[in-house]
């Protein structure tokens, strides 16, 4: 077994980790997080992979800004694109859409 930066593990690092199967759930799991042991190696790989990873986690959110900060310009537009929505349902049972509100519906909705 090869440690940090190619270094073999002693053998008392290899009983540490455990079974053979932790071992390849813990190798499949830096694959994910995209660790090379040759290539990844100290602290800056590390806040690397952590910068890298937040990059990707803040794409779920569209109210934030590449850096993870509230965007208030992403934040209004993103409330407005809500309204027209919020307001064909809010009609709808009120009978403010006409004769045939399912229809309007469909209609104000765009489908």
């Amino acid at each position: 077994m090869m440690g940090c930066c190619g270094a073999p593990r002693l053998p008392s690092q290899a009983m540490a980790t455990g079974t053979a199967r932790w071992s390849a759930a813990l190798r499949s799991a830096e694959a994910l997080a995209g660790f090379s042991p040759k290539r990844d190696c100290g602290l800056i790989a590390a806040a690397s992979r952590l910068r890298r990873m937040r990059a990707m986690s803040s794409t779920i959110y569209p109210w934030l800004d590449h850096r993870g900060r509230l965007s208030p310009l992403k934040l209004t537009v993103f409330a407005l694109l809500l309204v027209p929505g919020a307001w064909t349902i809010a009609a709808y049972p009120l009978d403010a859409l006409g004769a045939r509100p399912l229809n309007e519906a469909i209609h104000q909705f765009g489908l």
